[in-house]
């Protein structure tokens, strides 16, 4: 998720019961409520009380805080500020508007409270300041989630990355995709009742094309919040107090939804708020725009009417024209607004992350050019570029062809008879040249760990097991059918908003997209169709299919011979070492998908009784049926739906192992070993990320005080040589967490395990489609004394641990017939066009093949002009004297059998050279084929004789694009 402003659909709000109009008058309840007497307010807004502003006119001064945060504690945030150019300095470098988050604590307890103003370098959200500050066990004074005592962090992102991947949060927070997030500050932020006040200070320049030209302070609230009366003016007189004179008077409020909008316009109504109502349409400049993210696509046009979004269908296909700013929206084919976006708004930050083409285009919906498109329902490419934006009609058969370009090969998991298979598998009896057959019934991350097993001196968890996919499919037997028919149906096939419910339930829905009426009219809708008697009403009402899998009992006879296992192979363990149940599916780490980060792991004890407080719950059963549901989760749902995986083909295993514990951590840390043994080009580079102790391995911003090592290990000259990138900011200055030697061990181990890899990737494919490079991900923890805990002496002695590898694969977008042809497998992810080329008369056929790749390929494998031949055929059908060759003489080749450039080329022109490797040559007769664009085709044969075919019929067809490219070649047109 990104940045919140809150509008609708935020993924973190539950709102509650919110204050009604009907209590009295709109001017009644405005003129009741004043300023209490003898309170903090009261005092700040007596004349003679003074605050003190730093040079900068950034009030810093903690008058409102009485609490006593540690003294080394930065909460990055101000509390007030003394003139204009202090906001728009602390609102940072960015476009017009100025934007600042606010969060208001104690809001209707005027006898102590905290405004702060939060650092929007520091901060996406608004609950960051929350969770930051109760993490970092710094009390929010009244608030009754309580601080986390005994560690401190320095950013946001160190505690997302340390809490990544876990399911035991603190606080009760949650993590939807990347983002974590806490519930109850939002569930507290809504309603009569709220413990905060949030949302966002705003400022415009004077414009005079603009609906309201002045200079505008403007604030803003979250979108789903319906606020009272009474509460606007909290926030206006509280505001007020935190912000200059001149900006306090010309405050307003820039209402967001529709509901906020009904009660702007009863407010406006009013002597005292006349003229303090803005809307986003008062913001408009006729023509103007505002790019956000560059890209191009195409689809028709779409106009979402405000307050509607949340009973809209959307496909990945519509490009959509938006009346408002909500916080979510499903993926979309682009995303233009009638009114401009704030930098730090919601779907700004979920393009950037999706690439999703997003602009502003001032009054979209009645602009003449996009209106006509609109109404004659045309499809279009829409090219959004830094320097503006277009759009373009194509046809039918054009657009076909898109859709076609954007529709991934089909990817089939391998399918194996799972009924006979053994409930696990124990990893130490395996082998690099087991993984491939392993991995159909352990999955990936269990099948990868079978290649360490090759490399002794190679230190990995102690007596992995892989738990096979037959535990899993039969705990789901039952589902399969249902599971058809919710492929089958046009609702779940059409609706990514269904299928969330359908798999995470209603309850998750509603607190993914805001707990507002329209939702719950829709979900109320969804009942009457799906009434609760049927499966999928069941689904929706009791936490989807995720929550069938984990609340269902495991059958004992499942269970019990893998209990039985587990006691007896890890029977040398204390009572009290956690064993890590790592979800290991088999759609993930297969050719064309990677699926990292999709599934969950979870943690679970042999013996529950003997532990104390959560820890009690976490049984084998417990810890399976967690890790088992997350194939159910909606974003890998949705992932494999877009890698084209048939959901009824892949299943999930499990690895298992010791857990490692934070206190055993003396450092942690990733790196990869990027190898290249291409005859002109070699490669072995190392690039390690390490940190010390448990704290997560990241790549910060610039500035981050908690900063992890990062080492290059190259080879220069055949001699390995150690690059010190970064320091860690964890040790004294001049120590290293890793010292060469122990790098250059890393470097060597790595090399070995890669290069086994890649010669049994080359060992399984043609030679036409061997790789020539790799590149493997690796995980690893130096864990003290004592890991994992034994139950009796000696206990295992600090060491590095492996932790595992898993390949780093590009996805595959070309259609699925190029997979055949004899390009090497390390290239065919960045093809960009493929082109059939043919030259012939009553002499000769030629025909080629020959590739380009996109600009994401690494120098190595990019291919551009000249393009990469890939394989040509030859056929005579009347033979060559001078060259030896009888009638009918068929000569084929692929790019590994031969040597091809590229003499000259454009668009008409070109020349073609072959020359054949010493085994072609000799099968063939032939050693040099020339071939222009003119139709002379000069070869040269073994035997020194030469033959010139003349007049031949030349021509060069593209067969096939990327899709952004095939765009763009459209645009020429």
């Amino acid at each position: 998720m990104c940045a919140d402003t809150k509008p609708q659909n935020h993924p973190l709000d539950t709102l509650s019961d919110v204050d009604n109009m009907d209590t009295g008058t709109t001017e009644d309840m405005l003129q009741d409520w004043t300023v209490p007497k003898d309170t903090l307010v009261a005092d700040l807004l007596d004349e003679d009380t003074d605050i003190d502003a730093g040079a900068d006119g950034i009030i810093t001064s903690d008058t409102s805080d009485t609490s006593q945060p540690p003294d080394a504690f930065n909460s990055h945030t101000v509390k007030s500020f003394k003139n204009t150019e202090a906001i728009i300095a602390f609102g940072g470098p960015q476009t017009e508007p100025t934007q600042v988050k606010f969060v208001l604590t104690h809001f209707d307890d005027w006898g102590y409270y905290l405004d702060e103003f939060l650092d929007p370098t520091f901060y996406q959200f608004h609950d960051e300041w929350c969770w930051f500050r109760l993490l970092n066990g710094v009390a929010i004074p009244d608030y009754p989630l309580q601080p986390i005592s005994g560690q401190t962090y320095a950013t946001v992102t160190e505690i997302t990355q340390k809490f990544s991947g876990k399911t035991e949060l603190p606080l009760g927070l949650k993590f939807i995709g990347d983002r974590l997030y806490l519930p109850q500050f939002y569930t507290d932020s809504f309603g009569p009742n709220r413990f905060f006040g949030a949302g966002s200070l705003v400022h415009y320049d004077a414009n005079p094309n603009r609906v309201l030209p002045e200079e505008l302070w403007l604030f803003d609230l979250e979108y789903p919040d319906t606020p009272s009366p009474h509460q606007i003016a909290v926030f206006f007189q509280r505001l007020k107090l935190a912000l200059p004179k001149d900006v306090g008077d010309k405050l307003r409020w820039l209402v967001r939804s529709e509901a906020q909008e009904q009660l702007g316009n009863e407010l406006e109504k009013t002597p005292t708020y006349t003229g303090k109502i803005v809307t986003y349409g008062d913001l408009v400049v006729a023509g103007d725009y505002a790019i956000y993210n560059s890209g191009i696509t195409a689809g028709k046009i779409r106009v979402i009417p405000k307050g509607s979004l949340a009973q809209t269908t959307l496909s990945p296909y519509d490009i959509v024209v938006l009346d408002e700013i909500p916080d979510y929206i499903p993926p979309v084919a682009a995303i233009i607004t009638a009114v401009p976006q704030t930098p730090l708004a919601h779907i700004n930050l979920l393009a950037k992350s999706r690439g999703t083409p997003n602009l502003y285009i001032a009054n979209a919906a009645e602009n003449p050019e996009i209106h006509d498109l609109i109404w004659f329902k045309k499809t279009v490419i829409l090219n959004v570029t830094p320097a503006g934006f277009s759009f373009q009609v194509i046809g039918d058969a054009e657009y076909s062809n898109y859709l076609s370009l954007i529709q991934k090969p089909t990817l089939q998991p391998t399918q194996v008879d799972w009924s006979t298979a053994p409930y696990w598998i124990d990893l130490t009896e395996t082998n690099l040249a087991d993984k491939d057959a392993l991995l159909p019934f352990i999955g990936g991350k269990s099948a990868n760990m079978c290649a360490f097993f090759d490399f002794p001196q190679i230190i990995i968890p102690d007596k992995p097991i892989g738990l096979t996919i037959r535990s899993f499919a039969e705990h789901t037997a039952e589902l399969r059918a249902p599971i058809k028919q919710l492929l089958d149906d046009p609702l779940f096939q059409s609706d990514p908003n269904f299928r969330y419910v359908v798999l995470e339930g209603k309850a998750a829905y509603s607190l993914l997209v805001g707990n507002t009426p329209q939702v719950q009219t829709w979900l109320e809708q969804l009942s009457g169709m799906y009434p609760k008697e049927t499966f999928v009403g069941q689904l929706m009402q009791q936490g989807g299919l995720r929550s069938w899998v984990e609340t269902k009992p495991i059958d004992p006879s499942i269970l019990s011979p893998i209990y039985t296992k587990l006691t007896q192979h890890y029977a040398n363990y204390s009572v009290y070492q956690g064993i890590r149940f790592r979800s290991s599916s088999t759609a993930e780490d297969i050719e064309g998908f990677n699926g990292a980060g999709l599934y969950e792991s979870n943690t679970g004890f042999l013996y529950p009784d003997w532990q104390s407080g959560k820890d009690k719950k976490k049984t084998v059963e417990a810890a399976l049926r967690a890790t088992w549901s997350s194939y159910y989760g909606f974003q890998a749902w949705e992932e494999r739906t877009v890698a084209g995986i048939d959901h009824l083909t892949a299943n999930m295993g499990v690895l298992v192992h010791a857990r490692f514990d934070d206190d055993k951590e003396l450092n942690n840390g990733v790196f990869t070993l990027e190898l290249v043994t291409r005859p002109t080009f070699e490669k072995a580079e190392l690039i390690v990320n390490v940190q010390k102790g448990s704290l997560s391995v990241t790549n910060p911003v610039p500035g981050n005080p908690s900063q992890p090592e990062i080492d290059v290990v190259q080879v220069i000259n055949n001699v390995p040589v150690v690059v010190r990138i970064q320091p860690s900011t964890e040790v004294d200055p001049g120590d290293v967490l890793l010292t060469d030697q122990e790098l250059f061990g890393i470097h060597q181990q790595a090399i070995d395990i890669t290069d086994q890899w890649l010669k049994h990737n080359q060992a399984a494919l043609p030679p036409g489609q061997r790789p020539t490079s790799l590149t493997l991900d690796f995980e690893f923890r130096t864990v003290a004394d004592g890991w994992p805990l034994l139950s009796e002496p000696p206990q295992f002695p600090s060491r590095t641990v492996w932790k595992q590898v898993r390949p780093l694969q590009h996805p595959i977008h070309t259609p699925s017939w190029t997979w055949t042809l004899p390009i090497p497998r390390d290239v065919l992810p960045y093809v960009a066009q493929v082109w059939k080329g043919v030259c012939e008369n009553n002499e000769i056929l030629l025909s080629w093949t020959e590739i380009t790749t996109d600009d994401s390929a690494p120098p190595h494998l990019t291919y551009t002009n000249p393009a990469f031949v890939v394989k040509f055929d030859a056929t005579f059908p009347k033979g060559s004297g001078p060259l030896g060759l009888s009638p009918n003489t068929i000569m084929s080749a692929g790019h590994d059998e031969c040597t091809t450039s590229q003499l000259s080329s454009s668009a008409d022109i070109w020349e073609l050279e072959i020359v054949a490797n010493s085994g072609l040559a000799d099968s063939s007769k032939i050693t040099q084929i020339l071939i222009s664009s003119n139709g002379t085709i000069d070869i040269t044969g073994k035997n020194g004789g030469s033959h010139t075919f003349s007049n031949a019929l030349c021509s060069r067809t593209l067969q096939s694009v990327s899709s952004d490219d095939y765009l763009k070649s459209l645009l020429t047109k």
